[in-house]
């Protein structure tokens, strides 16, 4: 499938949607904040296109505990 072809199969109204969704959360990795929020709405976008896609917890009862990660 060639680059155009692709490109006209992009909804760019959902795509806009989608990105302001995300823009929404206010997520800062430093002070761990809102992460699994913004990850859970990643993990939505991508099953919504037909992704299949989950959150990876590292050590989620550890005390510093790490982000969750998106796997897709």
């Amino acid at each position: 499938m060639a680059i155009n072809d692709i490109i006209s199969e992009i909804d760019i109204n959902k795509l806009i949607n989608d990105l302001q969704r995300l823009i929404k959360i206010s997520s800062v990795s430093a002070r761990k904040q809102n992460l699994e929020e913004c990850a859970n709405e990643i993990v939505k976008i991508m099953r919504g296109i037909g992704i299949f896609a989950e959150l990876i917890y590292l050590n989620k009862n550890e005390k510093n505990e790490a982000p969750p990660i998106v796997y897709g």
